[in-house]
């Protein structure tokens, strides 16, 4: 009979598995951040009513309105640019390149009048997706990873200082809690926008990147989302050689 182990060891060689384990945890990657991000929506959203319940509660706080709905405003507005991002190349990477190439690959399997073919048009659906998922690209790469890692940090920034105990659960108990008021003084403005600056310059570059490959046909729909208002594009046009 056929050996299973022998047959696995064919189409799945260590060369293959390896690029397999590459994929995976780069899309793993993604897919904690873009839900990471979304958390983070519902946690502004429970900040927004605690700054309208302590200032309704609290007369006296109605001065601190402004200041505290600026930091509201700075971290969630960006919050949408990164979610805006991380969930193009979600996207990107599930239809644009997983979707295409998986049906590219069933359409050469359909054809193939043998093993040999068949393995080898799997070894070449392999190497387009490492190849359109950047990992195998360390300049496009090593663009992605300051941009993850600034989503990282939001998250984390967010995450340790609006945080009530456990036992606190419903809006009443939040702003009767002691620690109300410490989460609406939590938010220092200042970070949030320079980390702004950061992503905003880093996503500019990773544009300014993407752009100068804009004859792989799979990058068009990615760029054209990322762009959506045309401001990006404008802004990468400082990056691009002979630029003025």
């Amino acid at each position: 009979g056929i050996n299973a182990e022998y047959m696995g060891a064919l189409v799945l060689p260590p060369l293959i598995m390896k690029k397999y384990n590459v994929l995976f945890r780069f899309l793993n990657v993604v897919l904690r951040i873009q839900t990471s991000l979304n958390l983070l929506c519902k946690k502004l959203a429970m900040y927004s009513r605690l700054i309208d319940g302590i200032c309704t509660r609290y007369s006296h706080y109605k001065s601190q309105k402004g200041r505290w709905r600026q930091s509201h405003a700075a971290v969630l507005f960006l919050r949408h640019r990164m979610s805006h991002f991380i969930d193009n190349i979600a996207y990107y990477l599930q239809v644009d390149v997983l979707d295409t190439h998986y049906t590219r690959l069933q359409q050469e399997v359909a054809k193939a009048t043998n093993f040999q073919s068949a393995l080898a048009a799997h070894q070449a659906y392999v190497g387009g997706l490492v190849s359109s998922c950047f990992v195998d690209n360390a300049v496009v790469f090593g663009s992605l990873e300051p941009l993850f890692m600034q989503c990282v940090q939001l998250v984390t920034l967010t995450d340790s200082k609006l945080d009530f105990p456990a036992s606190v659960v419903s809006e009443a108990d939040r702003l009767e809690c002691p620690a109300a008021l410490q989460q609406l003084e939590a938010l220092d403005l200042e970070e949030v926008t320079g980390l702004t600056a950061e992503f905003n310059q880093s996503l500019v570059l990773l544009y300014a990147l993407l752009s100068s490959k804009r004859h792989q046909s799979l990058l068009s729909g990615l760029l054209l989302r990322l762009d959506y208002n045309e401001v990006l594009g404008a802004e990468a046009q400082a990056f691009q050689p002979g630029h003025r």
